[in-house]
């Protein structure tokens, strides 16, 4: 299963814009979309509809495993506990619980344990990703990397000028990023 932090920002926004639509997208009395507060849905297919959203982008687990509360700033890693001795079953760390749990299947009293480790721990500090200056709250931050736009209710606010971020130069220029906010449904 894949975190949510693992996301590319085009992929977050279109699972909130699949949210937004099957919750409050509806059809109005000539039969055009429309947005209507108001819709009525059964809770049972909003559950399945966003179910399936969610699987779509690979967030639903596989099987069952520990709920490891993490922060944007952690990834897991997993080890093997051996509960005969108390301690670790072996010094290896696993990238996956799938890993690990191959291994355990092959031992005696022995558990996948999922640890957090924060992101940055295993590269040197000069490979530390830092966000550019576009991605910064501020005025001008509309949540794309490489774009400043003022937004207004996420789109583009009146009278606004796109341009593109010259520090991370992401976009190669002003047209492109709003293109790019074009392409998102956010101009």
């Amino acid at each position: 299963m894949r975190n949510p932090d693992q996301l590319s920002q085009d992929e977050l926004l279109g699972i909130v814009r699949a949210i937004q639509c099957r919750l409050y997208l509806d059809r109005d009395d000539q039969g055009a979309e429309s947005w209507n507060p108001d819709k009525q849905w059964s809770g049972a297919d909003v559950c399945q509809d966003l179910a399936s959203v969610l699987d779509q982008h690979g967030l639903v687990p596989e099987r069952e495993e520990p709920y490891i509360e993490r922060s944007a700033a952690t990834e897991n890693r997993y080890v093997l506990y051996d509960f005969d001795v108390g301690d670790l079953a072996t010094t290896h760390v696993y990238s996956s619980y799938e890993e690990g749990a191959e291994d355990a299947s092959e031992l005696n009293n022995v558990m996948v344990v999922a640890l957090s480790v924060p992101h940055d721990a295993n590269k040197a500090p000069d490979e530390v990703d830092e966000k550019c200056d576009c991605q910064q709250p501020g005025h001008f931050c509309c949540g794309v990397p490489g774009i400043l736009a003022h937004l207004e209710n996420n789109r583009l606010a009146p009278d606004c000028q796109v341009e593109r971020c010259d520090l991370c130069e992401l976009y190669p220029s002003d047209q492109a990023a709003l293109e790019k906010l074009i392409e998102l449904g956010m101009a």
